[in-house]
């Protein structure tokens, strides 16, 4: 068991994978699910988001409830058939406004030490009853 950021894991729950090879996605969260010693899911896309509910519903484990699951995009679509997940939200204006600013200073030969962004996200729970 590892700590970090004091939030306890196991590392053996840490998949490393293909973010788009479905195949290998789906063999390896039903590996996970044989052995359910977590309560929370944190999905790198949406690809990965989709087949984590599946394996859930499968499972009869209730989300929001038994296992929060979160992922870096909002899926409306899921929403819809009334699952709410936790994702990551940025302000795109804001997103929007800084790139913009980049790409002119960078146009207008300014010489500037920024040549990145950095934007602080926001996370959205759906007051996730396994969120402690």
């Amino acid at each position: 068991m590892y700590k970090y950021n004091d939030i306890k894991f196991n590392e053996k729950n840490i998949i490393y994978l293909s973010f788009y090879n479905k195949d290998i996605i789906e063999n390896k969260i039903e590996e996970l699910f044989k052995n359910i010693d977590f309560d929370s899911v944190i999905c790198c896309n949406n690809l990965i988001a989709r087949i984590v509910i599946k394996y859930a519903l499968k499972n009869n484990i209730k989300i929001n409830e038994d296992i929060v699951i979160a992922t870096f995009d909002r899926l409306w679509d899921i929403e819809d058939i009334g699952i709410n997940l936790a994702y990551i939200h940025f302000d795109d204006k804001l997103v929007a406004e800084k790139s913009i600013n980049l790409l002119l200073n960078k146009t207008k030969g300014l010489n500037s030490y920024v040549n990145s962004i950095k934007i602080q996200p926001n996370l959205i729970s759906h007051n996730s009853e396994a969120i402690k």
